[in-house]
């Protein structure tokens, strides 16, 4: 699990994708946000998948990648009853559990990535839409049937599945 800066920034999880494209992270950490943040945009990287891009809120909005992908490949909205159900879930279950927080933490630093390495991909809707039926809809069911435990099991181990399949050096495949 990779440590944030005061600022919130992941400058380790940066540094180790601006190196994968290709790029020279040496002083990363020594520019201010907005020259940070430009290079990163230059490298083809997302400020915002490392806590930069601009200033958080900590609001519930914020984190779900995964699901993000997967509703946005359907067509659905932000604020539809899938992201509403795992967001509150996340800000409740998840983070009140025993090691939740660095479980979020975990998830954050990881999601960003496999999220960028399947939206490469020529399939990536149809590997959203697998994501989506085998995951999503699977842990917003088990919540609403009172198993907060079972959704928590199966969105953590597919999405590290997941995250396995898209490391640095493997493509990525479908789970």
């Amino acid at each position: 699990m990779s440590k944030r800066n005061a600022d919130g920034f992941d400058y380790e999880n940066a540094k180790r994708d601006i190196f994968d494209n290709g790029g020279d992270p040496d002083y990363l950490d020594e520019w201010d946000s907005g020259k940070r943040d430009k290079f990163l945009r230059d490298m083809g990287l997302d400020p915002k998948d490392y806590g930069g891009g601009q200033k958080k809120s900590g609001g519930s909005d914020e984190g779900c990648f995964v699901t993000t992908a997967c509703v946005k490949a359907r067509g659905l909205s932000d604020d539809c009853e899938e992201l509403t159900v795992l967001r509150r879930f996340r800000d409740g279950y998840v983070k009140a559990r025993d090691g939740g927080t660095e479980d979020v933490q975990t998830y954050y630093d990881l999601a960003p990535r496999v999220v960028r390495r399947i939206d490469a991909m020529e399939n990536a809707a149809e590997i959203w839409n697998e994501v989506y039926t085998e995951m999503v809809l699977p842990c917003v069911e088990r919540i609403r049937r009172g198993e907060p435990e079972a959704a928590y099991r199966l969105y953590k181990s597919y999405t590290l599945r997941l995250a396995a399949a898209s490391a640095p050096g493997k493509e990525p495949e479908p789970v």
